[in-house]
């Protein structure tokens, strides 16, 4: 926010010294008011990535890249996990659905080639190994469900 002030000044003018009281003066009043809540944020975006089938790895990279503290990571995942019984396997399911992997895959038996591929978006994606080879291997989408719904 400050390069913007910094840039605002050097293109308009005027007093930062000034902005940047006005700046902190904003940012007090939207605390004050539960504008800037991190642990809201963090439990609010640790959801939304859960639901489009993010791992559990991949929320806790997200979040620390927003410059979160641990424990208010720790705190937003261990909501998830008192969601679900297994948080990672209900992410996965949710992934594979919308890549189509596994038993969602259009085609009914895939070649190893593309097992391997899909094998490798679960990999990437932050999915142990042993829970991408369960949704591969799955037979049916009700078997998938059935372990976690």
């Amino acid at each position: 926010m400050v390069r913007r002030i910094d840039r605002s000044i050097a293109y308009h003018g005027g007093d930062r010294e000034q902005a940047l009281e006005e700046l902190e003066g904003l940012v007090v009043r939207l605390s004050e008011a539960g504008y800037l809540d991190d642990v809201r944020y963090a439990r609010a975006r640790a959801e939304d990535l859960h639901r489009r089938g993010t791992s559990m790895r991949a929320i806790r990279a997200k979040l620390r890249q927003k410059g979160l503290s641990s424990e208010e990571i720790e705190g937003a995942l261990g909501h998830l996990s008192a969601e679900s019984e297994d948080p990672d396997l209900v992410a996965a399911v949710a992934y594979a659905r919308r890549r189509r992997l596994g038993p969602f895959r259009l085609e009914e038996v895939p070649d190893q080639a593309r097992r391997r591929r899909e094998f490798g978006a679960l990999a990437r994606a932050g999915f142990p190994a042993g829970l991408a080879r369960r949704i591969i291997d799955a037979k049916s989408i009700d078997e998938l469900e059935s372990d976690h719904f």
